[in-house]
């Protein structure tokens, strides 16, 4: 229960500040059209490339969200005041990882059917791309919450979390366009998702509970 209101009240807060939300689909969607200017516009070039590009500016667009993840709440007290509700960190961290989710993945997945058409892939191919993304989505979200949280109290934090959260993000970026490529190429990308689903288990099981220690450190240091 404390987790559904919790969530609701992180929510709210995102829509009255859905203006860091807006900024970072901004992003995602001028950095995705800047390629072709910069590669041509030849269909054949594009569509290869198109998942690659489409995942990784996924990548960049959960990471540059992850600076005032916790550090707002960290600053303003709202963490410490949770706490005195009775509001384990465990809970804490499961909202903040939703709520990045839903203010962050949510509008790539919506994004990225018509993303795709732009960048000339085959109708075919998107299917593939927004199931890839609708798994691992949320597995940025997961390791980036523990990132983070890990550089709370970091001097250089808007430097570090990406530092720290980008080596761990290759695989499910890996994998994540190779669904697609696969598939582009007549083959059956099932074990890819497999693989897929199973990062997303680990991280789902490790994470949050990780991410939430970090967070207990960080706050009562």
């Amino acid at each position: 229960m404390f987790l559904i209101d919790l969530l609701k009240h992180e929510i709210k807060l995102s829509t009255l500040h859905r203006g860091d939300s807006v900024l970072v689909i901004i992003f995602f969607l001028i950095t995705i059209t800047l390629f072709p200017l910069g590669i041509g516009s030849s269909s054949s070039t594009l569509s290869k490339i198109a998942p690659g590009i489409i995942w990784i500016m996924t990548l960049l667009t959960s990471i540059i969200s992850l600076d005032r993840l916790f550090s707002d709440d960290l600053d303003d007290g709202t963490i410490e005041m949770y706490v005195s509700q009775r509001i384990d960190y465990l809970t804490i961290t499961f909202t903040k990882i939703i709520t990045h989710w839903i203010t962050t993945g949510i509008p790539v997945l919506i994004m990225a059917p018509l993303l795709g058409i732009a960048l000339q892939m085959p109708l075919s191919s998107l299917y593939p791309l927004v199931f890839s993304l609708l798994i691992g989505t949320p597995i940025l979200s997961l390791i980036g919450s523990f990132g983070s949280a890990l550089t709370l109290n970091a001097k250089h934090r808007g430097i570090l979390t990406p530092l720290l959260v980008l080596p761990l993000n290759i695989p499910v970026l890996i994998f994540g366009a190779g669904c697609v490529q696969v598939e582009i190429m007549n083959f059956n990308p099932n074990s890819l998702y497999l693989v897929l689903l199973g990062f997303l288990l680990i991280t789902l099981a490790l994470c949050p509970i990780a991410t939430s220690v970090v967070l207990k450190m960080s706050v009562e240091s």
